[in-house]
């Protein structure tokens, strides 16, 4: 299920598409009204802007297998309605409560408490559908749960469960993006800078970044989102671009340095090319566990938000791209995530549960 706007790429890869009008994590974000409805949670919202659809297409097209987005409420709900069997997929840490409270930090303590409360929120929605006495949003487990990021980069000190599955070498060619190529006369080091689907940054963000990365000599790329206004940025300094509509996986392979907020599918595709990780995470506190987590696990550095401003970002900048440390990590990370399983051990993993 999903809008017009992505509706065409889904087609081309086979598969049939339910449609929906497009709408935005703003319009999902709870009103008054649906507080009133005891609808409090993104989650939930989302669930009832796609089950009426979702479930009326199932009665008549009772599938044998439903695999849904952890997020995606209405998966978890029409399996236990039509007693289906159901894959859970997930681009987020698999959370548990004992390896939670072994790693609180000044940010993640907010952050446990907030998931605990979307826990609750998400809790008290499933029991109106009929699903009670089981983990709620992040903490729930089907029997196969797919995780699309390398084991390695899991929280430190995770349980890893028989039912978690990561699928660690994800980072698929996107073909309907656009293409990039790197110029053949330019010899600089490459530096990726983007934003995030969900934390969408804009024009003073990459401002900064140009800014910071102006007499470096770099070539810098950047990524600033396929809604937002290149014309906003511009005149650029010389060796500076900016792209929209392009995947990452088009660029990584030239890069250097990829700067980002921190997100898990960002990190995967940069540790599969083997990119050292700037984190710029924006005071987001799942990001900072996110960033956080990935500096302890040595492959990149991490510009917390009451540091962030141009000089800071350049000092860093300059640090992550020189760190031989980290160069030497990424590699060998970039080696255990090109062995990790793919999409064909992920689609056996699926098939599996048919039969």
């Amino acid at each position: 299920m999903t809008s017009d706007r992505f509706a065409s790429r889904i087609e081309s890869l086979g598969a049939e598409v339910l449609p929906c009008r497009r709408f935005s994590i703003w319009e999902v974000w709870p009103t008054d009204q649906a507080r009133e409805r005891g609808n409090t949670h993104p989650c939930t919202s989302f669930a009832d802007l796609t089950l009426p659809a979702l479930d009326a297409f199932y009665q008549t097209n009772r599938p044998d297998l439903i695999v849904y987005d952890f997020a995606a409420l209405a998966g978890r709900i029409l399996a236990e309605r039509l007693g289906v069997p159901a894959v859970q997929i997930s681009p987020i840490f698999a959370l548990g409560p004992e390896n939670l409270l072994q790693q609180l930090g000044p940010e993640r303590e907010w952050f446990l408490k907030h998931i605990l409360f979307q826990g609750r929120e998400v809790d008290r929605y499933l029991a109106t559908h009929g699903i009670t006495g089981r983990p709620a949003f992040v903490f729930h487990r089907e029997k196969l749960n797919i995780y699309l990021f390398p084991k390695e980069l899991e929280l430190t000190s995770t349980v890893f469960e028989a039912g978690c599955f990561y699928a660690g070498r994800c980072a698929g060619e996107q073909p309907y993006y656009g293409d990039w190529e790197k110029p053949d006369s330019d010899d600089r080091p490459i530096c990726l800078v983007s934003t995030s689907t969900t934390y969408r940054r804009g024009p003073k963000h990459f401002k900064m970044c140009i800014e910071a990365l102006r007499d470096l000599g770099w070539h810098v790329i950047l990524s600033i989102g396929d809604t937002s206004d290149a014309a906003s940025l511009l005149p650029l300094p010389p060796h500076f671009e900016i792209v929209q509509n392009t995947a990452h996986v088009k660029i990584l392979p030239h890069t250097s340095l990829f700067i980002c907020l921190g997100g898990l599918i960002s990190q995967a595709e940069a540790m599969y090319y083997g990119v050292p990780l700037l984190f710029l995470s924006c005071g987001i506190p799942d990001l900072e566990w996110h960033a956080e987590n990935a500096v302890e696990k040595g492959i990149g550095l991490h510009l917390t938000w009451p540091e962030t401003n141009s000089d800071n970002l350049k000092d860093y900048a300059l640090r992550t791209m020189q760190s031989q440390p980290i160069r030497e990590r990424v590699a060998e990370v970039q080696r255990l995530t090109r062995r990790a399983a793919g999409g064909e051990e992920t689609a056996n993993r699926i098939e599996e549960m048919l039969c």
